[in-house]
């Protein structure tokens, strides 16, 4: 089933759940990086580099074994050099200071993005159920671009009229429920 979560719960498990597919599209763009055929190329012709100016007798042998570790590791350090942001977006991903730009339980407030987190619109989640758990979710922001914000904006009920924008900011399905509809139906 199909739901706009209300509990505070049912929000944090949708976010907890997007925040896990944000460090899964961590792990899919470092297998893109290492496995690209630039970085393959330009390893391999380390590695080419190194036996051709290093092997001049077979006693060689350990330094281009070090050389070449040490092109795999600097190449693994950059990788995760470029991918550091998945991280830290993660854990944003995942709170409630993400989702409304401040923690309704406490005193902590961010203007991250005002233009979600402000008066002059609301920001939803939807949930997709599968018994009792959440498999699927998306997060959408109607935001009002005139001058005066909606009397009765709400999670309820949804504003109306050409005065309002929509974005979606995250929509995920849980990796074991992709490709069964789930993301069509939210």
């Amino acid at each position: 089933s199909t739901d706009v979560a209300i509990e505070e719960f049912e929000i944090t498990s949708a976010l907890k759940l997007i925040a896990v597919s944000v460090a899964q599209q961590r792990f899919l763009a470092a297998k893109s990086l290492v496995l690209h055929p630039t970085t393959l190329t330009l390893v391999a012709a380390s590695f080419a580099y190194s036996v051709g100016v290093i092997y001049h007798h077979p006693s060689c042998w350990p330094y281009i074994v070090v050389f070449c570790t040490t092109a795999v590791l600097a190449t693994l350090g950059i990788v995760t050099r470029l991918l550091e942001g998945y991280n830290d977006e993660a854990e944003k991903v995942g709170t409630l200071n993400w989702l409304y730009g401040h923690d309704p339980s406490s005193d902590n407030t961010t203007q991250e993005d005002p233009a979600f987190n402000s008066d002059s619109g609301i920001t939803f989640v939807l949930v997709y159920r599968f018994g009792r758990y959440i498999v699927g979710a998306l997060v959408m922001s109607i935001t009002y671009n005139g001058i005066q914000p909606h009397p009765k904006a709400n999670a309820i009920t949804l504003p109306i009229g050409e005065n309002y924008d929509a974005c979606v900011r995250a929509w995920t399905v849980q990796k074991g429920f992709r490709g069964y509809g789930i993301g069509t139906a939210l």
